[in-house]
């Protein structure tokens, strides 16, 4: 027997039941697996969704839960609130408590958030005691955040941004999970928000004309990248992978995806258990395009215990086919094994592979005999200017669903405050929504003082052309308006040559304080925050052709010019 016969003989386990980790018998829902799994949902809930637990029932706003969660209404923050005690004593448990469906669909301009209160009252800091946050989006679940009970844990405000449920229904759980539910007294959860912030204008910037303050910006950031999960696995396993010690393989799935499909990577899930002499090490998830050039690779990680885990990685961009492989090279004792789903509907398509680390790539059941199959591995991440909503990929399945729920812009409002530039002053200026990306405020040429401006994107929901929602403000400019027209025309400044190809020079009547450039996106490509004089000049020939913003900083106030950089 040769050596990598040996080696692979060495990698496989078979004949394994299909395992599940334990969730408990759930009283009220059976979506919930160890892992994520591809629902279909209904409407519910619109957003903003608020529970502060004032029904004193799960039932009011149909949360569904297990094992001991109830609404304790003699606590909270302030009472009631949902409550996890550690009697009745439970063993290597887990109890979810499930939010109803919430209806994010018109959202797709927005960022989403989740606020909630926790508390923990501690028995025995063990460190085994669990309360886990998850997101369930586009069918999987994402964990958003994790407590464990070394100690007891005062009543702790959260704010997290939901980044799968952009544009879509979602619910959100909370797991309370273990070995022994007695090292804990409680855990407490109130105020649960789940709410939508639609985005914000960009690059606010003006131009003093005359009696005139000219106001331009760009158009909020939609770009339409969407959250996605490739599942081929059915959650189970039948046989098993990892690496002998002191050899050098790696094993992970081909995730095929249409030539020119771009986007970035986020994280792995992949579930690992014990085998034999198996036990956790520290590993990584190292992703290979195509062509099998390495592309990412995530920070080393520890492997779980018969569970499934999220590994993530610094945001990989990916255009086409990618693989995902644990790397095991090296390893001095076994690692834990990568499950193998041999009997799934997905199994026949072979993706399961290994990397020999000199250059050898194969499927596993090309040098094993496995039989076709593919890991308990799943990629996630997001798909880059697409307007589907999330998905989850599956062969022959078109990734992108054409949702007709949207939010549609409908314009933009500006405000500004009086003289004083105070916040608490600040009043719309147009009657009408401003359907352009431009504003002109006329001025009293003798209102002199300082005024601040933002604008606000509103949109309204594509459905029923209702109000939607009117955004934060866009970033805030502050804007002096001087005496007189005699005034402002000595502090304009002068840009020349324009168009240009190399140098561009800047003069001003007054001493210019810093000089920055910026490109349609709003992204600074020159800055000078220390030019101290009434003149500058830089050099453009490593900048892209195209139309670009100069804003140059006085004491007198800041101006505006649109600059031209050609090739």
């Amino acid at each position: 027997m040769n050596c990598i016969s040996f080696v692979i003989c060495s990698l496989l386990i078979t004949n394994l039941h299909a395992y599940r980790t334990n969730d408990g018998n759930l009283s009220h829902d059976n979506i919930l697996t160890a892992s994520p799994v591809k629902v279909a949902l209904s409407y519910d809930h619109p957003l903003p969704f608020y529970e502060p637990w004032d029904s004193g029932t799960f039932i009011f706003n149909d949360w569904h839960h297990t094992g001991n969660w109830h609404v304790n209404v003699a606590t909270g923050n302030p009472a009631p609130c949902a409550d996890f005690p550690g009697q009745p004593a439970l063993t290597n448990y887990s109890d979810t408590l499930l939010s109803p469906i919430i209806n994010a669909d018109p959202y797709t301009c927005s960022k989403i958030y989740l606020d909630y209160d926790f508390k923990l009252n501690d028995r025995n800091p063990t460190g085994n005691e669990y309360l886990t946050v998850e997101e369930f989006a586009g069918g999987f679940y994402k964990k958003i955040a994790e407590y464990k009970n070394e100690s007891s844990v005062n009543w702790t405000s959260e704010h997290i941004e939901l980044k799968y449920t952009i544009g879509k229904t979602f619910r959100i759980l909370f797991r309370s999970h273990g070995t022994n539910s007695t090292d804990i007294f409680h855990w407490f959860v109130d105020n649960i928000h789940a709410y939508a912030n639609c985005k914000a204008p960009r690059s606010l910037i003006y131009i003093i004309h005359h009696n005139a303050i000219n106001l331009s910006w760009s158009a909020p950031n939609c770009d339409g990248s969407v959250p996605f999960q490739i599942c081929y696995d059915d959650d189970s396993f039948e046989n098993g992978i990892a690496n002998p010690p002191g050899y050098t393989y790696s094993f992970g799935n081909m995730f095929v995806l249409t030539p020119g499909l771009s986007g970035h990577l986020t994280s792995f899930d992949c579930f690992f258990y014990e085998s034999g002499s198996s036990g956790p090490l520290n590993l990584t998830m190292d992703v290979y395009n195509e062509t099998y050039n390495l592309i990412g690779s995530s920070d080393p990680f520890l492997q779980g215990n018969n569970i499934w885990q999220n590994i993530e990685v610094p945001s990989i961009p990916f255009n086409g086919t990618f693989y995902g492989m644990v790397n095991e090279n090296g390893t001095t004792t076994r690692p834990n094994w990568l499950g193998l789903d041999v009997d799934g509907p997905q199994a026949s398509l072979d993706y399961a592979m290994y990397y020999d680390g000199t250059g050898g790539w194969g499927t596993i059941n090309s040098i094993a005999g496995t039989g076709p199959g593919v890991y308990l591995q799943r990629a996630n991440g997001f798909i880059s200017d697409k307007t589907g909503k999330a998905f989850t990929i599956a062969p022959g399945q078109d990734p992108y669903t054409n949702n007709s729920a949207g939010g549609s812009l409908q314009g933009y409002n500006v405000y500004r405050t009086d003289s004083t530039a105070q916040p608490s002053t600040f009043q719309k200026l147009n009657t009408s929504l401003v359907t352009t990306t431009t504003y002109t405020n006329y001025m009293n040429i003798r209102a002199c003082g300082w005024y601040k401006y933002y604008i606000t994107s509103v949109f309204n929901d594509t459905t029923d052309n209702t109000f939607l929602c009117e955004s934060t403000g866009s970033d805030t400019i502050n804007v002096f308006w001087p005496w007189g027209i005699e005034k402002f025309e000595s502090t304009k400044i002068t840009v020349f040559p324009n168009p240009a190809t190399n140098d561009i020079n800047v003069k001003c009547y007054y001493t210019i304080i810093s000089v920055e450039v910026m490109d349609y996106t709003g992204r600074i490509v020159y800055s000078n925050p220390n030019v101290q004089g009434k003149s500058t000049n830089f050099n453009v020939s490593a900048l892209n052709a195209g139309i670009y913003i100069l804003k140059a900083a006085t004491g007198q106030g800041t101006s505006s010019v649109k600059i031209t950089v050609t090739h």
